[in-house]
């Protein structure tokens, strides 16, 4: 009897492998084409992951070095903030939003994050701490919507995608939370993304044993074989050691990982996260292995969390203490930080198609401020004409009493006169 069955294990690593020999064929294609003079769009690839590493859209090696930006609750403040962080060399963006925002200032944030050659990771805050599985895929279907497709998958190249903050807490098990990536990742790919999908480890992003356990699953089930993880450290990670051994255990198991938030030893472990976290430990070993990572945050933190803001909350622009161990101690942003390969040069064609998004986002947002303007002009119609209307009744009434007044005086010099000829 002939043996006809497959091994689908085989099967799948030949699928990876084909699909990054792909990517490097067209990396190849691109600079002979080039070499040639021929106009070539070298970015039409998105950021991908290979092995441990991101590769950028001309697949060079990117390593983030960023900073989490507070624009769900802190809009012009944060997209301000934006033209400050090249002074840094701050290379990406974590951009905070939720499913409530505007979807007009969600592409101007995309593109302002671009025009400062910052990489942006869009990431929802609306499933934090949730436990079920149709919070999370609500947020998948926020990505799929017609209307955030239109916003985003022309930035598909240059974008990431976190699909949840911290979705599972510590209750979570690494299987549930497994079970609903696999449905989550899917979705993504089939409304059009290509980008790379970030997925939080449970346990408020911090139980990254979940990671170890299924990561390679969640790669694989991916037909793109595009997922990075992240993993978020404070209480969870106060010990050093713990720093220095998982994440060395999640680079030997060969998994793509970043460091999405940490915070500090602040007030030694008396505040509300009990977090005495070094974090000089997880920017070198992050420095070490080629892991990326990104502080929390840049400011306007709530009163409680206001110890992790690394610019002062008045003019969100002097660093704090944290800001300056984030950007200027050795192996901080300032000092390590490399730019995606891709904002080094700029062809023609990339140009002229920059240039059109920039019309379009122009006349769009001039669209928009006419129509604001024209609500003003009827606004302030509707309050002349309720003004005018309130001045003639006011002009009426004191009329009205004005003739009271005469009609009383009246009778008044009537009745005196009576009395006078009684």
């Amino acid at each position: 009897m002939v043996d006809i069955s497959v091994d689908y294990t085989k099967l799948a690593e030949s699928k990876k492998k084909l699909i990054l020999m792909n990517r490097k064929l067209v990396r190849l294609f691109s600079l002979v084409l080039i070499s040639l003079g021929i106009p070539v769009i070298c970015n039409s690839q998105p950021f991908h992951v290979e092995g441990r590493k991101l590769m950028d859209p001309n697949g060079k090696e990117f390593i983030i070095r960023g900073v989490n930006n507070l624009h769900a609750w802190h809009y012009r403040k944060s997209l301000a903030a934006l033209d400050k962080f090249k002074q840094y060399k701050i290379n990406a963006v974590r951009v905070v939003w939720e499913t409530e925002g505007n979807d007009f200032k969600l592409e101007e944030i995309v593109q302002k994050c671009l025009e400062n050659k910052l990489i942006p990771i869009i990431e929802l805050h609306d499933a934090t701490g949730d436990t079920t599985e149709e919070s999370l895929m609500n947020l998948v279907s926020y990505y799929t919507s017609d209307r955030i497709k239109k916003i985003l998958l022309p930035y598909d190249h240059k974008i990431l995608i976190n699909i949840a903050n911290e979705w599972g807490t510590f209750t979570t098990t690494p299987e549930f939370w497994k079970e609903v990536y696999l449905k989550a990742i899917p979705a993504i790919r089939e409304a059009g993304y290509q980008a790379p999908i970030v997925i939080d480890a449970p346990g408020w992003g911090q139980a990254h044993e979940a990671i170890l356990k299924y990561g390679e699953d969640l790669v694989n089930s991916d037909p793109l074989y595009n997922v990075l993880f992240s993993v978020h450290m404070y209480g969870s990670w106060n010990d050093p050691n713990k720093i220095e051994t998982e994440l060395q255990k999640l680079y030997d198991a060969g998994l793509p990982v970043m460091v999405g938030e940490f915070g500090y030893n602040f007030d030694k472990g008396v505040n509300n996260l009990n977090c005495t976290v070094d974090h000089t430990v997880i920017m070198r070993k992050c420095h070490e292995l080629g892991y990326g990572y990104l502080a929390w945050s840049w400011s306007g933190n709530n009163k409680v969390n206001e110890w992790l803001d690394m610019a002062d909350r008045r003019g969100w622009k002097n660093l704090t203490w944290w800001g300056r161990q984030v950007l200027n101690s050795e192996y901080g942003i300032t000092q390590n930080a490399k730019l995606a390969s891709l904002f080094e040069e700029e062809t023609e064609a990339e140009k002229a198609i920059r240039l059109k998004q920039e019309e379009k986002a122009a006349k769009k947002k001039d669209r928009l401020e006419k129509q604001e303007a024209k609500l003003r002009e009827q606004r302030e119609k509707q309050r002349k004409i309720a003004q005018e209307k309130a001045a003639r009744m006011k002009a009426k009434n004191e009329e009205m009493k004005a003739r009271q007044m005469e009609k009383m005086k009246e009778k008044q010099e009537k009745k005196a006169t009576n009395s006078t000829e009684e």
